[in-house]
């Protein structure tokens, strides 16, 4: 898998450097939900899955940090969606995100 996104199509590959500077913005400790929903919405917007570590690691974690767990449910919603009928990378994210 590559190390910033997963893709169902190989030309999107060329945004994928950009996804690893939205890590950078989701762990900005003045976030707020607004910023939250932006910033996945210009996931979204990239035609990606994005990483495990994307997810995890700055999205996910900002949910917990704002208590909000409807946007926890949307984001796994979104993966979902966006793996499309690849449900090896859905299955391959959500195992990535169990904690070990």
């Amino acid at each position: 898998m590559p190390d910033a996104a997963v893709s169902p199509e190989d030309s999107e590959h060329d945004k994928a450097p950009e996804l690893s500077k939205h890590a950078h913005k989701f762990n900005k400790p003045d976030l707020d939900v607004c910023e939250l929903c932006k910033g996945m919405n210009t996931l979204v917007d990239y035609h990606l899955v994005p990483e495990p570590k994307i997810i995890d690691a700055a999205a996910l974690r900002t949910c917990s940090r704002l208590n909000d767990f409807a946007s926890v449910v949307r984001i796994l919603e979104v993966v979902k969606n966006k793996a499309g009928p690849h449900k090896e990378i859905y299955t391959y994210v959500i195992q990535e995100l169990r904690p070990t």
